[in-house]
């Protein structure tokens, strides 16, 4: 703004500075005191622009040769730019904001969604970087009011003739500029709750892309805390103390012979026949699997059950003993307790009726067997 005696020359322009805006306004103008006209000029308005600032005219009334009009028309204009861009970002950051909540829901399962994707954090950043962009401008937009204002009261003050009879007008004006300069800093206040709220979204954006990972490694630490006490176990049994093969069971119970080439010469040779004394002999081999199976398997599925408590009791976000329920883990454990004494117990007495039974059968095949074999007899 530049003022002399004679003219008063002003200039203005908006540019947010947005990728693909097309929404920058320019404006100059020129007010000649002696004659009370002003000629100005606007770049950069849109239809509704020019249908506002033909209504503008219309009803200024008697502020037709006040050196501020076209002034106070750019300011409004400018006004009405920048509560549109504050408006868009506000409804972006908002929807933004309910898709990241919607996906960073913590659900126990496989959700459907794919959780945060780069093009999230592409938006976030855009959001950021518009939300300072359109602060900085609407800074900028503030303090040059500011000075407006200050020129406007300075003309409440001018000894120039030719400006006496507009002092209404100015007190007008002046009143006008200072209630823009309140929406103003109402764009900057949505402005600064905009960049708060994706900072916040940002937190988010990382905190559930940690929950995600954590979730991961849970689950792995999960497995492998499943698989742990049956390889203690495994290990404890292999030790030098434990010696299986002095009384090797088969699946069943039954004893098996040893398999000690000192003591059994052809338990651990080829599946060949021989001849001993006369009498035909054929090789045996000790079981792959042994009744002890089931003592390690009993064992193992007791620890694991005993860990997975243990970890639940500790890792469930019910702290402490009591839950909010009814039951409490401690009953819980008991009842728990009660029933694995209860199923192995039943479990062992069905097994040695089942072994029982199928001894029984085989003893019986076996004494069948032999009543009906022919008497063979040895020369010596």
């Amino acid at each position: 703004m530049i003022s002399t005696p004679e003219e008063i020359v002003c200039t203005g322009f908006l540019n947010s500075g947005l990728d693909n805006y097309r929404g920058s306004i320019a404006f100059t103008s020129t007010h000649t005191i002696a004659r009370k006209s002003t000629c100005g000029i606007f770049f950069g308005c849109t239809d509704d622009d020019i249908a506002r600032v033909d209504t503008l005219l219309k009803n200024c009334e008697t502020t037709w040769s006040h050196p501020l009009l076209l002034l106070g028309i750019f300011v409004e204009l400018q006004r009405r730019r920048l509560a549109d861009i504050t408006s868009d970002i506000v409804t972006d950051v908002v929807q933004v904001a309910a898709d990241v909540r919607s996906q960073s829901e913590e659900k126990w399962g496989w959700s459907e969604n794919e959780g945060i994707t780069l093009d999230d954090l592409v938006k976030v950043n855009d959001l950021r970087k518009k939300s300072i962009m359109i602060g900085e401008e609407v800074s900028i937009a503030l303090r040059q009011l500011e000075k407006i204002t200050a020129y406007a009261e300075s003309l409440l003050q001018s000894s120039n003739k030719n400006l006496e009879g507009c002092l209404h007008d100015t007190n007008r004006f002046i009143h006008r500029f200072k209630e823009v300069g309140h929406d103003l800093q109402s764009f900057m206040a949505d402005c600064n709750v905009n960049v708060s709220e994706i900072v916040l979204i940002a937190e988010m954006l990382s905190n559930d892309t940690a929950r995600r990972q954590a979730k991961a490694s849970t689950a792995l630490a999960f497995v492998a805390m499943m698989f742990l006490p049956i390889s203690a176990l495994a290990t404890i049994f292999a030790m030098p103390i434990f010696d299986f093969k002095a009384n090797w069971l088969d699946v069943y119970g039954h004893p098996v012979p040893s398999s000690d080439p000192k003591q059994e010469p052809g338990l651990n040779s080829s599946a060949s026949a021989g001849t001993k004394n006369g009498t035909e002999t054929s090789t045996a081999f000790a079981p792959v699997a042994s009744y002890y199976l089931w003592y390690f398997v009993e064992l193992s599925l007791f620890l694991t059950w005993l860990v997975v408590e243990i970890w639940w009791a500790f890792a469930s976000h019910r702290r402490g003993w009591t839950w909010k329920r009814s039951m409490t883990l401690s009953s819980l454990v008991v009842v728990s307790i009660t029933i694995w004494s209860l199923l192995v117990k039943y479990l062992k007495r069905f097994w040695r009726l089942w072994k029982e039974k199928r001894v029984s059968s085989w003893k019986d095949k076996k004494k069948a067997a032999a009543d009906g074999a022919p008497q063979s007899s040895t020369t010596v």
